[in-house]
Protein backbone atom coordinates (compact mmCIF):
# COMPACT_ATOMS: atom_id res chain seq x y z
CA UNK A 1 0.00 0.00 0.00
CA UNK A 2 1.73 3.42 -1.20
CA UNK A 3 1.22 6.54 0.96
CA UNK A 4 -0.09 8.80 -1.50
CA UNK A 5 -3.22 6.53 -1.95
CA UNK A 6 -4.58 7.06 1.44
CA UNK A 7 -3.96 10.72 1.62
CA UNK A 8 -7.22 12.54 0.82
CA UNK A 9 -5.85 15.52 -1.82
CA UNK A 10 -9.10 17.62 -1.06
CA UNK A 11 -12.09 17.50 0.78
CA UNK A 12 -14.95 16.01 -0.66
CA UNK A 13 -17.91 18.34 -0.72
CA UNK A 14 -21.58 17.34 0.90
CA UNK A 15 -24.85 17.68 -0.81
CA UNK A 16 -28.57 17.54 0.56
CA UNK A 17 -30.15 18.22 -2.43
CA UNK A 18 -29.48 18.07 -6.10
CA UNK A 19 -30.79 20.44 -8.45
CA UNK A 20 -32.59 19.43 -11.79
CA UNK A 21 -30.50 17.11 -13.77
CA UNK A 22 -29.33 18.82 -16.71
CA UNK A 23 -26.11 18.80 -18.86
CA UNK A 24 -24.23 20.90 -16.01
CA UNK A 25 -25.26 19.34 -13.44
CA UNK A 26 -24.94 16.02 -14.36
CA UNK A 27 -21.00 16.56 -14.79
CA UNK A 28 -21.21 17.78 -11.02
CA UNK A 29 -23.01 14.73 -10.03
CA UNK A 30 -20.00 12.78 -11.71
CA UNK A 31 -17.62 14.35 -10.43
CA UNK A 32 -19.28 14.20 -6.92
CA UNK A 33 -19.53 10.47 -7.44
CA UNK A 34 -15.66 10.37 -7.89
CA UNK A 35 -14.84 11.82 -5.36
CA UNK A 36 -17.12 10.03 -2.49
CA UNK A 37 -16.02 6.69 -4.64
CA UNK A 38 -12.10 8.00 -3.96
CA UNK A 39 -13.25 8.81 0.12
CA UNK A 40 -14.58 5.25 0.03
CA UNK A 41 -11.31 3.39 -1.18
CA UNK A 42 -9.25 5.84 0.91
CA UNK A 43 -11.11 4.53 3.96
CA UNK A 44 -11.22 0.47 2.65
CA UNK A 45 -7.18 1.00 2.65
CA UNK A 46 -6.53 2.39 5.89
CA UNK A 47 -9.33 -0.40 7.12
CA UNK A 48 -7.11 -3.05 5.33
CA UNK A 49 -3.58 -1.25 6.84
CA UNK A 50 -5.16 -1.52 10.20
CA UNK A 51 -6.42 -5.04 9.69
CA UNK A 52 -3.53 -6.72 8.27
CA UNK A 53 -1.73 -5.46 12.16
CA UNK A 54 -4.61 -6.82 14.18
CA UNK A 55 -4.19 -9.82 12.96
CA UNK A 56 -0.53 -10.17 12.63
CA UNK A 57 0.85 -13.86 13.23
CA UNK A 58 1.55 -14.59 16.85
CA UNK A 59 5.33 -15.13 17.43
CA UNK A 60 6.34 -13.07 14.08
CA UNK A 61 7.93 -9.42 14.95
CA UNK A 62 5.82 -6.68 13.15
CA UNK A 63 7.74 -5.10 9.93
CA UNK A 64 6.79 -1.59 9.43
CA UNK A 65 8.55 -1.51 6.60
CA UNK A 66 6.55 -3.48 4.73
CA UNK A 67 3.97 -0.88 4.40
CA UNK A 68 6.55 2.19 4.11
CA UNK A 69 8.75 2.51 6.95
CA UNK A 70 8.99 4.56 10.03
CA UNK A 71 8.02 7.47 8.07
CA UNK A 72 4.60 5.77 6.74
CA UNK A 73 4.14 4.67 10.64
CA UNK A 74 3.99 8.65 11.65
CA UNK A 75 2.27 9.72 9.02
CA UNK A 76 -0.96 7.24 9.06
CA UNK A 77 -0.57 7.85 12.53
CA UNK A 78 -2.01 11.57 12.27
CA UNK A 79 -4.27 10.43 9.35
CA UNK A 80 -6.28 7.40 11.20
CA UNK A 81 -6.22 10.13 14.45
CA UNK A 82 -7.47 12.77 12.29
CA UNK A 83 -9.97 10.51 10.18
CA UNK A 84 -11.39 9.17 13.54
CA UNK A 85 -11.42 5.67 12.40
CA UNK A 86 -13.24 3.70 14.49
CA UNK A 87 -10.80 0.95 16.41
CA UNK A 88 -7.46 2.40 14.51
CA UNK A 89 -6.16 4.03 17.18
CA UNK A 90 -6.17 1.23 19.64
CA UNK A 91 -5.09 -1.10 17.20
CA UNK A 92 -1.81 1.08 16.40
CA UNK A 93 -1.54 1.15 19.89
CA UNK A 94 -1.14 -2.42 20.46
CA UNK A 95 1.30 -3.06 17.00
CA UNK A 96 3.22 -0.27 18.31
CA UNK A 97 3.63 -1.27 21.64
CA UNK A 98 4.74 -4.89 20.97
CA UNK A 99 7.36 -3.45 18.78
CA UNK A 100 8.72 -1.07 21.42
CA UNK A 101 8.16 -3.89 23.44
CA UNK A 102 10.70 -5.81 21.91
CA UNK A 103 13.09 -2.69 21.70
CA UNK A 104 12.80 -1.93 25.09
CA UNK A 105 13.99 -5.33 26.14
CA UNK A 106 16.72 -5.25 23.75
CA UNK A 107 18.11 -2.19 25.57
CA UNK A 108 17.82 -3.47 28.34
CA UNK A 109 20.35 -6.05 27.86
CA UNK A 110 23.04 -3.96 26.60
CA UNK A 111 25.87 -4.46 28.86
CA UNK A 112 27.33 -1.30 30.14
CA UNK A 113 29.76 -0.34 32.78
CA UNK A 114 26.66 2.38 33.90
CA UNK A 115 23.13 2.27 34.11
CA UNK A 116 22.98 3.92 30.79
CA UNK A 117 23.85 3.17 27.26
CA UNK A 118 24.94 5.37 24.83
CA UNK A 119 23.14 6.95 21.93
CA UNK A 120 24.50 4.45 19.34
CA UNK A 121 23.44 1.60 20.99
CA UNK A 122 19.77 3.09 21.91
CA UNK A 123 19.40 4.27 18.15
CA UNK A 124 20.85 0.95 17.31
CA UNK A 125 18.20 -1.16 19.80
CA UNK A 126 15.56 0.69 19.56
CA UNK A 127 14.90 2.35 16.19
CA UNK A 128 11.04 2.82 16.39
CA UNK A 129 11.62 4.25 19.77
CA UNK A 130 14.06 7.19 18.78
CA UNK A 131 11.67 8.42 15.82
CA UNK A 132 8.45 8.68 17.80
CA UNK A 133 10.26 10.21 20.65
CA UNK A 134 12.02 12.57 17.62
CA UNK A 135 8.17 12.76 16.05
CA UNK A 136 7.13 13.93 19.72
CA UNK A 137 9.66 16.42 20.34
CA UNK A 138 8.74 17.95 16.69
CA UNK A 139 5.18 18.53 17.97
CA UNK A 140 6.33 19.91 21.03
CA UNK A 141 8.90 22.54 19.44
CA UNK A 142 6.52 23.36 17.19
CA UNK A 143 4.01 24.23 20.02
CA UNK A 144 6.32 26.21 22.03
CA UNK A 145 7.19 27.98 19.00
CA UNK A 146 3.75 28.92 17.62
CA UNK A 147 2.44 29.53 20.78
CA UNK A 148 -0.27 26.89 20.55
CA UNK A 149 -2.09 28.43 17.74
CA UNK A 150 -2.58 26.75 14.65
CA UNK A 151 -3.56 23.19 15.10
CA UNK A 152 -7.21 23.60 16.51
CA UNK A 153 -8.88 23.76 13.56
CA UNK A 154 -7.08 21.44 10.68
CA UNK A 155 -9.43 21.64 7.96
CA UNK A 156 -8.07 18.45 5.78
CA UNK A 157 -5.72 15.88 6.15
CA UNK A 158 -3.15 17.96 4.07
CA UNK A 159 -3.12 20.02 6.90
CA UNK A 160 -2.98 17.35 9.57
CA UNK A 161 0.05 16.27 8.38
CA UNK A 162 1.74 19.49 8.56
CA UNK A 163 0.38 20.73 12.16
CA UNK A 164 1.66 19.85 15.20
CA UNK A 165 -0.95 17.21 17.27
CA UNK A 166 -0.67 17.44 20.84
CA UNK A 167 -2.99 14.62 21.28
CA UNK A 168 0.05 12.63 19.85
CA UNK A 169 2.42 13.48 22.24
CA UNK A 170 0.49 11.77 25.05
CA UNK A 171 -0.48 8.84 23.21
CA UNK A 172 3.05 7.90 22.53
CA UNK A 173 3.71 8.88 26.53
CA UNK A 174 1.32 7.29 27.58
CA UNK A 175 2.71 3.76 25.64
CA UNK A 176 6.33 4.37 26.71
CA UNK A 177 5.48 4.99 30.06
CA UNK A 178 3.41 1.73 30.63
CA UNK A 179 6.14 -0.12 29.31
CA UNK A 180 8.90 0.88 31.67
CA UNK A 181 6.35 0.80 34.74
CA UNK A 182 5.96 -2.66 33.05
CA UNK A 183 9.35 -3.46 33.62
CA UNK A 184 10.12 -1.94 36.51
CA UNK A 185 7.24 -4.37 38.10
CA UNK A 186 9.12 -7.30 36.29
CA UNK A 187 12.23 -6.79 37.57
CA UNK A 188 11.17 -5.60 41.56
CA UNK A 189 9.08 -8.66 41.66
CA UNK A 190 12.22 -11.07 40.75
CA UNK A 191 14.23 -9.11 43.60
CA UNK A 192 11.53 -9.29 45.89
CA UNK A 193 8.69 -10.71 47.51
CA UNK A 194 6.37 -7.42 46.47
CA UNK A 195 2.89 -8.31 44.49
CA UNK A 196 2.26 -6.39 41.15
CA UNK A 197 -0.02 -4.13 42.85
CA UNK A 198 1.86 -3.35 45.51
CA UNK A 199 4.78 -2.42 43.32
CA UNK A 200 2.28 -0.56 40.78
CA UNK A 201 1.14 1.58 43.69
CA UNK A 202 4.41 2.76 45.03
CA UNK A 203 5.70 3.63 41.68
CA UNK A 204 2.50 5.78 40.84
CA UNK A 205 2.48 7.72 44.14
CA UNK A 206 6.42 7.94 43.77
CA UNK A 207 7.78 6.43 46.74
CA UNK A 208 9.40 4.17 44.68
CA UNK A 209 11.76 7.26 43.91
CA UNK A 210 13.15 7.77 40.26
CA UNK A 211 12.54 4.69 38.17
CA UNK A 212 14.99 6.12 35.75
CA UNK A 213 17.70 4.70 37.75
CA UNK A 214 16.14 1.29 37.64
CA UNK A 215 15.84 1.32 33.64
CA UNK A 216 18.12 1.70 30.65
CA UNK A 217 15.33 2.19 28.67
CA UNK A 218 13.58 4.80 31.07
CA UNK A 219 17.01 7.57 30.99
CA UNK A 220 16.78 7.59 27.10
CA UNK A 221 12.85 7.68 26.65
CA UNK A 222 11.86 10.06 29.16
CA UNK A 223 14.64 12.78 28.62
CA UNK A 224 15.10 15.83 30.88
CA UNK A 225 14.81 18.05 28.03
CA UNK A 226 11.75 16.63 26.96
CA UNK A 227 9.84 16.92 29.84
CA UNK A 228 10.72 20.39 30.30
CA UNK A 229 9.13 21.22 26.99
CA UNK A 230 5.78 19.96 28.48
CA UNK A 231 6.07 22.47 31.16
CA UNK A 232 6.39 25.14 28.93
CA UNK A 233 3.76 23.55 26.36
CA UNK A 234 1.00 23.99 29.94
CA UNK A 235 1.40 27.21 29.69
CA UNK A 236 0.34 27.84 25.81
CA UNK A 237 -2.16 25.34 24.84
CA UNK A 238 -5.45 25.57 25.44
CA UNK A 239 -8.73 23.11 26.28
CA UNK A 240 -8.97 19.89 26.60
CA UNK A 241 -5.58 19.14 25.64
CA UNK A 242 -3.95 20.84 28.15
CA UNK A 243 -5.49 19.01 30.83
CA UNK A 244 -4.46 16.26 29.16
CA UNK A 245 -0.56 17.30 29.49
CA UNK A 246 -1.09 18.34 33.06
CA UNK A 247 -2.07 14.83 33.67
CA UNK A 248 0.62 13.61 31.63
CA UNK A 249 3.87 15.45 33.71
CA UNK A 250 1.93 14.65 37.00
CA UNK A 251 2.65 10.91 35.66
CA UNK A 252 5.89 11.69 34.81
CA UNK A 253 6.94 13.78 38.00
CA UNK A 254 5.76 10.74 40.36
CA UNK A 255 8.17 8.64 38.32
CA UNK A 256 10.90 10.77 39.27
CA UNK A 257 12.15 12.21 35.73
CA UNK A 258 14.89 15.21 35.49
CA UNK A 259 13.47 18.40 34.76
CA UNK A 260 14.90 21.53 35.31
CA UNK A 261 13.56 23.60 38.51
CA UNK A 262 12.90 27.03 36.61
CA UNK A 263 10.08 24.87 34.59
CA UNK A 264 8.31 25.54 38.14
CA UNK A 265 7.32 28.70 37.61
CA UNK A 266 5.76 28.89 35.09
CA UNK A 267 3.33 26.35 36.50
CA UNK A 268 3.12 28.75 39.55
CA UNK A 269 2.70 31.63 37.33
CA UNK A 270 -0.43 29.88 35.51
CA UNK A 271 -2.18 29.06 38.74
CA UNK A 272 -1.55 32.45 40.17
CA UNK A 273 -3.39 33.62 36.59
CA UNK A 274 -6.29 31.20 36.66
CA UNK A 275 -6.99 31.94 40.52
CA UNK A 276 -7.60 35.30 39.61
CA UNK A 277 -10.07 34.57 37.31
CA UNK A 278 -11.60 31.99 38.68
CA UNK A 279 -12.03 32.93 42.52
CA UNK A 280 -14.84 35.84 41.17
CA UNK A 281 -17.34 33.18 40.81
CA UNK A 282 -16.03 30.75 43.46
CA UNK A 283 -16.27 28.00 40.75
CA UNK A 284 -12.83 26.13 40.15
CA UNK A 285 -12.36 24.36 36.75
CA UNK A 286 -10.88 20.68 36.30
CA UNK A 287 -8.02 21.87 34.60
CA UNK A 288 -7.33 23.98 38.15
CA UNK A 289 -7.69 21.36 40.14
CA UNK A 290 -5.25 19.02 38.37
CA UNK A 291 -2.80 22.04 38.05
CA UNK A 292 -3.24 23.00 41.80
CA UNK A 293 -2.26 18.94 42.29
CA UNK A 294 1.17 19.07 40.02
CA UNK A 295 2.22 22.31 41.70
CA UNK A 296 2.17 20.59 45.49
CA UNK A 297 3.81 17.47 43.94
CA UNK A 298 6.36 19.62 42.81
CA UNK A 299 6.95 22.00 45.45
CA UNK A 300 6.94 19.13 47.55
CA UNK A 301 10.21 17.50 45.44
CA UNK A 302 11.82 21.01 45.70
CA UNK A 303 11.54 21.29 49.59
CA UNK A 304 12.92 17.11 49.47
CA UNK A 305 15.66 17.82 47.66
CA UNK A 306 16.55 21.20 49.57
CA UNK A 307 16.63 18.88 53.08
CA UNK A 308 18.87 16.37 51.13
CA UNK A 309 21.50 19.25 50.31
CA UNK A 310 20.71 20.76 54.17
CA UNK A 311 21.55 17.00 55.87
CA UNK A 312 24.83 16.67 53.54
CA UNK A 313 28.40 17.52 55.46
CA UNK A 314 29.29 19.79 52.78
CA UNK A 315 26.23 20.59 51.76
CA UNK A 316 26.54 20.07 48.20
CA UNK A 317 24.81 17.30 46.43
CA UNK A 318 26.25 14.24 45.58
CA UNK A 319 26.56 12.91 41.65
CA UNK A 320 23.44 10.98 42.02
CA UNK A 321 21.46 13.84 43.44
CA UNK A 322 22.52 17.05 41.39
CA UNK A 323 21.72 15.15 38.32
CA UNK A 324 18.15 15.47 38.98
CA UNK A 325 18.35 18.80 40.69
CA UNK A 326 20.44 20.65 38.28
CA UNK A 327 19.80 24.70 37.93
CA UNK A 328 20.66 26.03 34.82
CA UNK A 329 23.63 28.83 35.33
CA UNK A 330 22.44 30.47 32.17
CA UNK A 331 20.68 33.95 32.27
CA UNK A 332 17.65 34.21 30.69
CA UNK A 333 17.94 35.42 26.84
CA UNK A 334 17.49 39.42 26.18
CA UNK A 335 13.85 39.94 23.72
CA UNK A 336 13.77 42.86 21.29
CA UNK A 337 13.47 46.31 23.29
CA UNK A 338 13.81 44.51 26.60
CA UNK A 339 16.87 43.34 28.65
CA UNK A 340 16.94 40.71 31.10
CA UNK A 341 19.42 40.24 33.32
CA UNK A 342 19.86 38.11 37.26
CA UNK A 343 20.50 40.23 40.02
CA UNK A 344 20.09 40.30 43.94
CA UNK A 345 17.25 42.18 45.11
CA UNK A 346 15.73 42.77 49.07
CA UNK A 347 17.05 41.19 51.26
CA UNK A 348 19.55 38.68 49.03
CA UNK A 349 16.11 37.28 47.66
CA UNK A 350 17.31 36.26 43.81
CA UNK A 351 15.22 38.97 41.24
CA UNK A 352 15.35 39.37 37.85
CA UNK A 353 15.55 42.74 36.27
CA UNK A 354 14.15 43.77 32.72
CA UNK A 355 14.67 47.01 31.09
CA UNK A 356 11.63 48.18 29.38
CA UNK A 357 13.14 50.82 27.35
CA UNK A 358 10.57 53.90 25.74
CA UNK A 359 10.66 53.99 21.58
CA UNK A 360 7.01 54.56 20.74
CA UNK A 361 3.83 55.50 22.79
CA UNK A 362 2.15 52.20 24.28
CA UNK A 363 4.12 50.09 21.57
CA UNK A 364 5.77 46.38 22.80
CA UNK A 365 8.38 47.47 24.87
CA UNK A 366 6.32 48.78 27.63
CA UNK A 367 6.03 46.85 31.78
CA UNK A 368 2.40 46.03 31.20
CA UNK A 369 2.81 44.72 27.92
CA UNK A 370 6.48 42.41 29.04
CA UNK A 371 4.08 41.14 31.62
CA UNK A 372 1.03 39.98 29.97
CA UNK A 373 3.43 38.40 27.05
CA UNK A 374 5.25 36.48 29.86
CA UNK A 375 8.69 38.63 28.39
CA UNK A 376 7.67 38.15 24.66
CA UNK A 377 7.43 34.61 25.17
CA UNK A 378 4.10 33.95 24.86
CA UNK A 379 0.53 35.77 22.75
CA UNK A 380 0.14 39.16 24.53
CA UNK A 381 -2.90 38.34 27.68
CA UNK A 382 -4.56 41.33 29.40
CA UNK A 383 -2.76 41.10 32.99
CA UNK A 384 -5.50 43.19 34.65
CA UNK A 385 -8.08 40.16 33.45
CA UNK A 386 -5.48 37.33 34.73
CA UNK A 387 -5.10 39.06 38.24
CA UNK A 388 -1.39 40.22 37.60
CA UNK A 389 -2.08 43.74 37.81
CA UNK A 390 -4.84 44.89 40.10
CA UNK A 391 -6.73 48.21 38.92
CA UNK A 392 -9.31 49.57 40.66
CA UNK A 393 -11.53 53.56 40.14
CA UNK A 394 -12.50 55.40 42.88
CA UNK A 395 -15.70 55.67 41.28
CA UNK A 396 -16.82 54.46 37.76
CA UNK A 397 -19.68 56.36 35.99
CA UNK A 398 -22.89 54.62 35.34
CA UNK A 399 -22.88 54.66 31.80
CA UNK A 400 -19.37 52.67 31.40
CA UNK A 401 -19.12 49.56 29.95
CA UNK A 402 -16.11 48.06 29.92
CA UNK A 403 -14.54 46.27 32.27
CA UNK A 404 -11.83 48.23 34.49
CA UNK A 405 -8.91 46.42 33.07
CA UNK A 406 -9.78 47.55 29.57
CA UNK A 407 -7.15 49.98 30.81
CA UNK A 408 -4.54 47.45 29.49
CA UNK A 409 -6.33 47.03 25.86
CA UNK A 410 -3.34 46.64 23.32
CA UNK A 411 -6.64 48.23 20.73
CA UNK A 412 -6.56 51.28 19.28
CA UNK A 413 -9.70 52.30 20.16
CA UNK A 414 -11.26 50.92 23.35
CA UNK A 415 -14.15 52.45 25.47
CA UNK A 416 -11.57 52.96 28.42
CA UNK A 417 -13.20 53.45 31.77
CA UNK A 418 -14.95 56.90 33.49
CA UNK A 419 -14.90 57.85 37.38
CA UNK A 420 -18.69 59.56 38.08
CA UNK A 421 -19.30 63.34 37.88
CA UNK A 422 -19.79 63.18 41.70
CA UNK A 423 -16.36 62.52 42.16
CA UNK A 424 -14.34 65.39 42.48
CA UNK A 425 -11.47 63.16 43.88
CA UNK A 426 -11.01 61.22 41.33
CA UNK A 427 -8.23 58.26 41.16
CA UNK A 428 -7.26 55.05 39.12
CA UNK A 429 -4.94 52.97 41.17
CA UNK A 430 -2.16 50.01 39.46
CA UNK A 431 -1.21 47.29 41.62
CA UNK A 432 1.32 45.21 40.44
CA UNK A 433 1.86 43.02 43.71
CA UNK A 434 5.33 40.91 43.73
CA UNK A 435 6.76 42.81 41.34
CA UNK A 436 9.01 46.16 41.52
CA UNK A 437 9.23 48.94 39.32
CA UNK A 438 11.87 51.88 38.87
CA UNK A 439 10.09 54.22 36.17
CA UNK A 440 11.21 56.63 33.03
CA UNK A 441 8.16 57.20 30.98
CA UNK A 442 4.16 56.48 30.96
CA UNK A 443 1.84 56.55 28.24
CA UNK A 444 -1.75 57.54 28.30
CA UNK A 445 -4.55 57.48 25.79
CA UNK A 446 -7.90 58.80 25.89
CA UNK A 447 -10.62 57.68 23.41
CA UNK A 448 -12.67 60.99 23.86
CA UNK A 449 -10.76 64.39 23.69
CA UNK A 450 -13.66 65.71 25.62
CA UNK A 451 -13.22 63.69 28.75
CA UNK A 452 -9.29 63.87 28.23
CA UNK A 453 -7.53 64.64 31.28
CA UNK A 454 -5.76 68.29 31.61
CA UNK A 455 -5.11 68.78 35.15
CA UNK A 456 -3.89 65.27 37.16
CA UNK A 457 -0.59 63.87 38.88
CA UNK A 458 1.05 60.37 38.53
CA UNK A 459 1.81 59.13 41.97
CA UNK A 460 3.93 55.98 43.35
CA UNK A 461 4.30 53.64 46.44
CA UNK A 462 5.27 50.61 47.61
CA UNK A 463 3.15 49.87 50.62
CA UNK A 464 0.04 51.56 49.72
CA UNK A 465 0.37 53.95 52.42
CA UNK A 466 3.14 56.77 51.62
CA UNK A 467 2.62 57.97 48.08
CA UNK A 468 5.36 60.23 46.11
CA UNK A 469 4.52 62.12 43.20
CA UNK A 470 6.11 61.27 40.43
CA UNK A 471 4.81 63.87 38.03
CA UNK A 472 2.34 67.13 38.01
CA UNK A 473 0.11 67.68 34.93
CA UNK A 474 -1.48 71.87 35.30
CA UNK A 475 -3.71 72.58 32.20
CA UNK A 476 -1.88 69.86 30.15
CA UNK A 477 -3.25 69.49 26.44
CA UNK A 478 -1.29 66.69 25.29
CA UNK A 479 -4.33 64.77 24.64
CA UNK A 480 -5.96 66.72 22.32
CA UNK A 481 -7.05 64.26 19.75
CA UNK A 482 -9.31 61.58 19.68
CA UNK A 483 -7.66 58.05 20.25
CA UNK A 484 -4.62 59.90 20.69
CA UNK A 485 -1.43 58.78 22.96
CA UNK A 486 1.20 60.62 24.69
CA UNK A 487 4.32 59.87 26.98
CA UNK A 488 5.71 61.69 29.35
CA UNK A 489 8.96 61.19 30.85
CA UNK A 490 9.71 60.56 34.25
CA UNK A 491 12.62 62.29 36.78
CA UNK A 492 12.83 60.31 40.01
CA UNK A 493 13.65 62.20 43.10
CA UNK A 494 17.37 61.65 44.13
CA UNK A 495 15.24 60.27 47.84
CA UNK A 496 12.41 58.76 46.08
CA UNK A 497 14.13 56.44 43.81
CA UNK A 498 11.90 53.80 44.15
CA UNK A 499 11.37 50.94 43.17
CA UNK A 500 7.33 51.23 43.66
CA UNK A 501 5.18 48.45 43.27
CA UNK A 502 1.84 50.67 42.77
CA UNK A 503 1.04 53.65 40.98
CA UNK A 504 -1.87 56.12 40.55
CA UNK A 505 -3.53 58.58 38.44
CA UNK A 506 -5.30 61.42 40.98
CA UNK A 507 -7.57 64.18 38.97
CA UNK A 508 -6.63 67.53 40.44
CA UNK A 509 -8.81 69.60 38.44
CA UNK A 510 -11.30 70.00 35.55
CA UNK A 511 -10.64 67.63 31.91
CA UNK A 512 -11.22 68.70 28.43
CA UNK A 513 -14.55 69.73 28.91
CA UNK A 514 -13.93 72.62 31.10
CA UNK A 515 -16.94 71.54 33.51
CA UNK A 516 -16.24 68.36 34.65
CA UNK A 517 -13.44 66.31 37.15
CA UNK A 518 -14.59 63.39 35.82
CA UNK A 519 -10.66 60.83 34.98
CA UNK A 520 -11.02 59.26 31.82
CA UNK A 521 -8.48 56.65 30.62
CA UNK A 522 -8.21 53.95 27.82
CA UNK A 523 -4.79 53.16 27.79
CA UNK A 524 -1.84 52.78 30.07
CA UNK A 525 1.42 51.70 30.05
CA UNK A 526 4.88 51.88 31.99
CA UNK A 527 8.58 52.18 30.75
CA UNK A 528 11.73 51.54 33.01
CA UNK A 529 13.06 48.40 35.00
CA UNK A 530 10.55 45.96 35.88
CA UNK A 531 12.01 43.56 38.83
CA UNK A 532 10.38 40.01 39.58
CA UNK A 533 10.84 37.57 42.00
CA UNK A 534 13.32 34.73 39.93
CA UNK A 535 11.48 31.94 41.53
CA UNK A 536 7.79 32.28 41.88
CA UNK A 537 5.20 32.03 44.88
CA UNK A 538 1.37 31.54 45.07
CA UNK A 539 -0.33 34.07 45.73
CA UNK A 540 -3.26 32.46 47.79
CA UNK A 541 -2.92 29.01 49.92
CA UNK A 542 -3.45 26.27 48.39
CA UNK A 543 -5.41 24.05 51.26
CA UNK A 544 -7.47 27.46 51.87
CA UNK A 545 -8.36 27.02 48.24
CA UNK A 546 -8.72 23.05 47.75
CA UNK A 547 -11.90 23.64 50.25
CA UNK A 548 -13.49 25.63 47.99
CA UNK A 549 -13.35 23.59 44.97
CA UNK A 550 -16.56 23.52 42.54
CA UNK A 551 -15.75 21.21 39.80
CA UNK A 552 -16.43 20.56 36.84
CA UNK A 553 -15.84 19.02 33.12
CA UNK A 554 -17.91 20.58 30.89
CA UNK A 555 -18.32 24.59 32.71
CA UNK A 556 -22.22 23.71 32.93
CA UNK A 557 -22.57 20.82 35.47
CA UNK A 558 -20.53 22.12 38.88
Amino acid sequence: VELKTLIIKEKPPRSTEFESINHDSLSKLRLQDQRLHRTLSVLYARRCVLSMLSHWPEGRAIDFDKFGGFEFVGQFLRLVEFSRVEGGMDTLRDAIADVLRAERDAVEAIESDSREVSMIQFSKSAPLSQFLLSQSLGHLIKICCSLGKGAEKAENEDDCLKSWNASLVVWVFDILIELVKEYVVKTTMQKTSADEAKILSDIESGRMGSITHTSKYATKVLLKQVVNLVFKSIAVLKGNTRLSFVQLLTTLVRLGVSYDPESCDVLKDLLNRIWQQQKRTNKFTQFFQALLELVIILDTQQKAKKNVVASKPDGKLDQKDAKDSKVSDEPPSAVAGMDIEDGEGVEGSPNVFTECKYANDLDENGIVFCIGSKGKQAYWENPGESGEVSVSFSSIDGKALADDFEVFNRDAYVTGMLTSEDDKNPMVTFDFHDRNIVPSHYSLRCSKVENAPRNWRLEASDDGEFWAALRIHVNDSSLSEDGQTFTWPIVLNPTLKGPFSMFRLVGTGQNGSGTKYQLFVSGFELYGTLIEPRSKTLTFNVYDASEKLRLSADGNKW
